[in-house]
């Protein structure tokens, strides 16, 4: 069992792919999409890390049953990009907690489901607590974190071999603009603008231009 390579690829999308989705109506205008296209970078980056690092420390009986996650970033210098990713990792065994920031992984630490407390409550930027075995919650994470508790929670279908993972290589009219691993094996990523591949390209969060040839 364990956590794949695959299975931190498509946690690493998966955070970036809900970074690059609008919350509001205010998110929605140019500059805004624009820097959080300009973000998503190291937001997958740091999605990478992170996932990686709780893959490296589960045990070899432990299978990956679902991810909650939230990402966000902040501009600093002259145009460089922090960010921010906190997952919570469910396993057959227990509950990952974590977050990169700063660059680097942070607060990594587990909670067995049966020693694990739940304390359904409403707290600041809805963002689940653990203190000891006891995890302070909103009530849908709650209810996650029971049907966890139980055995009853089914393993997510995108964490499967063969889920939603994107295409390497998106063609004329599919996926939506954003980065994806790099068809052409040059960099890390390369974004995609809905219609062509474009040259800019990234490679551990760093940001650059390669123009688009075979």
């Amino acid at each position: 069992m364990a956590i794949t390579s695959e299975q931190v690829e498509l946690v690493a999308r998966r955070v970036t792919d809900a970074h690059l989705k609008p919350n509001n109506a205010a998110d929605r205008d140019v500059g805004d999409r624009m820097a959080r296209e300009a973000a998503a970078p190291a937001v997958y980056q740091a999605g990478r890390e992170l996932m990686g690092a709780i893959a490296h420390n589960v045990a070899a009986d432990e299978a990956l049953i679902d991810v909650r996650q939230t990402s966000g970033y902040s501009t600093v210098g002259f145009g460089g990009t922090k960010a921010k990713v906190r997952l919570l990792a469910a396993t057959n065994r227990r509950v990952w907690f974590g977050r990169h920031e700063d660059g680097t992984v942070q607060d990594l630490q587990a909670v067995d489901y049966q020693t694990m407390n739940i304390e359904k409550k409403r707290i600041s930027l809805g963002w689940p607590k653990l203190e000891g075995t006891t995890i302070t919650c909103g009530g849908s994470t709650a209810e996650w974190l029971t049907e966890l508790k139980s055995g009853r929670y089914q393993p997510a279908p995108w964490l499967q071999p063969g889920g939603s993972s994107p295409s390497a290589a998106p063609s004329q009219g599919g996926p939506a603009p954003n980065w994806y691993p790099d068809p052409y094996r040059r960099h890390q990523l390369r974004y995609w603008d809905g219609a062509l591949w474009t040259p800019h390209v990234s490679t551990n969060g760093v940001t650059a231009q390669d123009p688009v040839s075979p």
